[in-house]
């Protein structure tokens, strides 16, 4: 367009312009235009596209922007400035030169179809956004369901988990990898949690057990004295056996409330203590069953242990063995060092033990069958043994071999403290403490 506009031999500016050469500026519907200018802002050409309209001038060369349209629409401009150039021959120098300011050059086109093009993609891009989003939040919804069927299957079981159910568990087939450790541990959770709940259904069956016989019998003995109120020595004996029998009661709810009580205490707080000496005092009762006990313990022998629980547990277990003994034979106490910890150990033979019973010691109320009438034991000894140990940081292991039955405590390392000196002076150092049988 520039190129057109030359000056003629005359010094006129001429505008050599076909339309056949550009047609897009000829049709008046043709959305392109140009205007071209003298330096004043005068129109010299302008295209047919514009009919008769003459646009404002663009501010600036190589300066882009949107200018109205007589229609109310906008095109888009941008202006070039030139200085006209002789035509033909005088192009090389020999003509008239230009003498005014440069002219300028506008051309632009309209936007209408391209706002309306741009206004088409952005409806499309609209309802497929929305499309999409309304897929995309379908799809999610359909995978976060599908993903979480493993969930409600837990939840549906779990619903079902009660007191009474405690049998069931938590499904672990087709679960994504992510849940199955969760479930491993739920159901370990349960197991405990069944096996606490039997052991306390038990406890309680045991305890009505232990009340009724001697409850029966005190509504025995004293049925039989209201129907002979004028006996004396029945009214007596009536009276001296509802004492025993309220012993015996009163004997197992102690008991009761000293094993509820170790469940319910955080391990104590242990100090030094000569293991010889609190062998020896929980082997002496008021029967003299010490006679039928061999302690050999050496008198160097500290452990940190609680003296009233460590004593307590030693008498139980010392009970127990002279009770349940072979006929004839010895209860032997000794104690070693095993690798910085002192082990104690009460042998005695037996043969009412088997290895079948060795995990049920601990079990509250637990008996052999032929004991199991006997009103002077309640099965709860070695219960408390294990759990004063347990108080104590005191590992408890009992073996059977041969008929000899062992019962073994092992101490943790005592700590270093200035009172061990102590707890060794508390007893004469011997090398051995032995208290020696009177049986043949």
């Amino acid at each position: 367009m520039r190129a057109l506009v030359t000056i003629g031999r005359k010094g006129a500016l001429e505008f050599e312009y076909t339309e056949s050469a550009m047609p897009e500026y000829q049709r008046v519907n043709d959305p392109e235009f140009f205007a071209i200018r003298f330096g004043d802002g005068k129109l010299f050409a302008s295209s047919k596209s514009l009919r008769g309209f003459d646009p404002p001038m663009v501010p600036s060369e190589n300066h882009a922007i949107d200018l109205p349209l007589p229609g109310g629409g906008h095109a888009r401009a941008a202006r070039l400035e030139f200085v006209p150039q002789p035509e033909g021959d005088h192009a090389e120098g020999k003509g008239p030169a230009w003498a005014g300011p440069p002219m300028s050059v506008t051309v632009g086109r309209d936007r209408s179809p391209l706002d309306a093009a741009l206004n088409r993609f952005l409806r499309t891009l609209i309802v497929a956004a929305g499309l999409l989003a309304f897929a995309l939040g379908f799809t999610v919804a359909a995978v976060v369901r599908i993903s979480l069927r493993s969930l409600r299957a837990i939840k549906a079981c779990a619903e079902q988990i009660n007191p009474s159910e405690l049998h069931r568990r938590l499904p672990q087939e087709h679960l994504p990898a992510e849940l199955v450790p969760i479930c491993v541990c739920l159901n370990d959770l349960l197991n405990r949690l069944d096996a606490a709940f039997a052991r306390e259904r038990q406890f309680n069956a045991n305890v009505a057990h232990e009340l009724r016989t001697p409850i029966a019998e005190l509504r025995a003995v004293t049925d039989v004295a209201l129907k002979y109120p004028d006996d004396p020595s029945l009214a007596r004996d009536a009276c001296r056996d509802a004492r025993d029998i309220a012993q015996q009661m009163q004997t197992l709810v102690t008991t009761l409330q000293a094993l509820v009580r170790s469940e319910q205490t955080s391990p104590v707080a242990c100090r030094p203590v000569s293991l010889a000496r609190a062998a020896l005092r929980s082997s002496e009762d008021s029967e003299g069953k010490a006679a039928d006990v061999e302690v050999e313990i050496p008198a160097d022998a500290v452990v940190d242990a609680d003296p009233t629980l460590l004593e307590s547990a030693l008498r139980n277990i010392i009970s127990n063995a002279v009770e349940y003994r072979t006929h004839g034979t010895h209860v032997r106490c000794a104690a070693d060092r095993r690798g910085g910890q002192w082990a104690l150990t009460v042998e005695n033979h037996t043969d009412e033990l088997s290895l079948d019973d060795l995990p049920h010691l601990h079990e509250p109320f637990w008996r052999k069958s032929a004991a199991r009438t006997d009103r002077s034991h309640s099965g709860l000894g070695l219960s408390l043994v294990y759990a004063y140990c347990r108080l104590m940081h005191v590992q408890v292991h009992s073996a059977l071999s041969d008929s000899m039955f062992s019962f073994q405590l092992t101490f943790p390392q005592s700590q270093s403290s200035p009172s061990v000196d102590a707890a060794r002076d508390a007893f004469p150092r011997t090398s051995v403490v032995i208290a020696r049988s009177s049986l043949p």
